[in-house]
């Protein structure tokens, strides 16, 4: 099948529909036209029926987007963040998975901790003495998007579906077509779209014998000995410009870019840092951890209804994670690949200090440890118990979870209803778990 008919096949009124239901149906942010998720799922038959028709006769026009600024921090200019109607952002999404499906040979979204674990494998190896790690600057606002256009065109010969990439680039109503620099981020397709752009680039330092490539969106490390330096500095250089991107200068201090000696020079890279033969976790990513769980016992103490079980639960889901949607969420599965077993321990002191801390003290028995999640995470996972999964729940155990913890009352609802209900509640939770883990760049 070509990639044309296939894409076709993505836009479906029946895969539009299986894509609403799985991956869009319990978001919650709107877009500029302020249509909320329980309006759109009244009329989403005729939602489908529109993106359908319209981009079969090529006259969809995507929203210009709403535009929302996350804080990176003290001093920091914040990031752009771009959020689309619930139409456009369902469009999207299949656009996304079938750019993952044509491209599936070159583009392997790999976990980050997958990527740690086998940088670990090759540290483990000795075979390197030296490192180059990348900062690419301003990386998605400095994607060319006529190179990236013309990359996409050489897989698919479609002018349809370059007109929608083109749209998701430069969104209709904007004052200034290019008001948008680069790729907006926080689409569904944005880091597709990075991966993609950095293809080229993948695939020229993954072959190269003498060294060890690794890329995480625009996180790169490099593993080479000493007398590669120079020629591999000259690759980034040439592979880099022709993409008309800029990295920042390689020194070996005070620069984002940095070369080092792997045996004393630290280093940090997604999140965790490396001191020769000790992974640890960088200490901005312990205080969020440290900060967060604070900000439960805080929320309590100034709660007018006091729920010393939503309190409880709340703690024990900080600490263990879960597993929700066959995915593995939380902050232990994000730094499982640590070796500073001591710092678990100290996460486990800081608990129960708080504990004390906050007269809670009746409630320590009750409450999970890092210790014992980094040992299921670690040895134990397929067969774990301890860490909730929100996947096997069953009816009654979501109508208590619901009622003693959220205090929402099931009655008179149906299965379905309730299982709406639970759904929404749990992934605004979940999505509280993941705010530590959200930049590890």
């Amino acid at each position: 099948m070509s990639n044309i008919k296939l894409f076709h096949t993505f836009i479906s009124r029946d895969n539009l529909e299986k894509t609403y239901f799985d991956k869009i149906f319990y978001t919650t942010a709107m877009g500029v036209d302020n249509i909320s998720p329980s309006a759109f799922n009244k009329k989403y038959i005729q939602e489908i029926e529109l993106i359908n028709k319209k981009v079969t006769n090529n006259t969809y026009k995507i929203s210009k987007y709403k535009l929302k600024l996350i804080s990176k921090g003290k001093n920091k200019i914040p990031r752009d963040l771009y959020i689309p109607t619930i139409r456009d952002r369902l469009l999207l999404k299949v656009i996304n998975d079938f750019l993952l499906t044509i491209y599936s040979e070159d583009i392997n979204q790999k976990l980050p901790q997958t990527v740690v674990r086998e940088v670990k494998e090759q540290l483990s190896s000795k075979n390197y003495d030296t490192y180059l790690k990348i900062d690419i600057q301003s990386f998605y606002p400095s994607i060319n998007k006529e190179i990236l256009v013309n990359i996409i065109k050489r897989k698919v010969r479609s002018n349809t579906f370059i007109r929608l990439i083109n749209q998701s680039l430069n969104p209709k109503n904007l004052k200034d077509i290019n008001s948008i620099e680069g790729v907006p981020q926080g689409l569904s397709i944005s880091n597709t779209l990075a991966h993609i752009y950095l293809i080229d680039i993948d695939k020229h330092f993954i072959s190269q014998k003498h060294l060890s490539y690794f890329r995480f969106v625009d996180d790169i490390l490099i593993f080479c000995n000493e007398q590669n330096i120079t020629e591999i500095k000259k690759d980034l250089q040439n592979l880099f410009h022709k993409k008309r991107l800029n990295i920042h200068p390689l020194q070996h201090h005070g620069s984002k870019s940095k070369i080092g000696k792997i045996s004393y020079d630290p280093f940090e890279y997604l999140g965790y840092k490396f001191i020769d033969n000790k992974i640890t976790i960088r200490d901005s990513s312990i205080n969020n951890l440290r900060n967060g769980l604070v900000e439960i016992f805080t929320a309590y103490k100034y709660a007018k209804n006091k729920n010393i079980d939503f309190l409880k639960w709340k703690l024990n889901l900080k600490i263990s994670g879960c597993i929700h949607e066959k995915k593995s969420k939380g902050w232990i599965f994000f730094y499982s690949q640590i070796t500073d077993i001591s710092l678990i321990y100290e996460l486990d002191h800081f608990v129960k200090i708080l504990i004390l801390k906050f007269n809670v003290g009746e409630i320590l028995g009750e409450i999970k440890k890092f210790s014992t999640t980094f040992f299921e995470v670690n040895h134990n996972l397929n067969n774990t118990k301890y860490i909730p999964n929100f996947d096997k729940i069953n009816l009654d155990k979501k109508i208590n979870m619901l009622e003693n913890y959220f205090n929402f009352s099931c009655k008179n609802l149906t299965e379905e209803e309730i299982d709406n209900e639970f759904q929404k509640r749990i992934r605004k939770q979940i999505s509280k778990l993941l705010i530590d883990l959200r930049d590890f760049s």
